[in-house]
């Protein structure tokens, strides 16, 4: 996922400089905008997902569970 963000928006950022230099617009600038905010949702809407299950399956570790829920400091 992040190459294809880092690729568009390299574009993008390309395309508002030439534009702000006084420079044509480049058409495909629009695309990769759009395929860049796409995969950057996608992105973000994975990572809750992964920190639940990342957050929710921590209590089966030894690390964590030492059996007398003390937790990984043992105090």
């Amino acid at each position: 996922m992040w190459g294809v963000i880092w690729r568009n928006q390299k574009m993008v950022i390309a395309n508002a400089r030439n534009v702000q230099a006084g420079g044509e617009a480049d058409p495909a600038a629009a695309a990769a905008a759009r395929s860049a905010f796409l995969a950057s949702r996608m992105n973000t809407i994975f990572s809750f997902p992964m920190l639940l299950f990342m957050l929710g399956t921590a209590h089966f570790f030894p690390l964590y569970n030492t059996g007398d829920n003390r937790g990984a400091t043992g105090r």
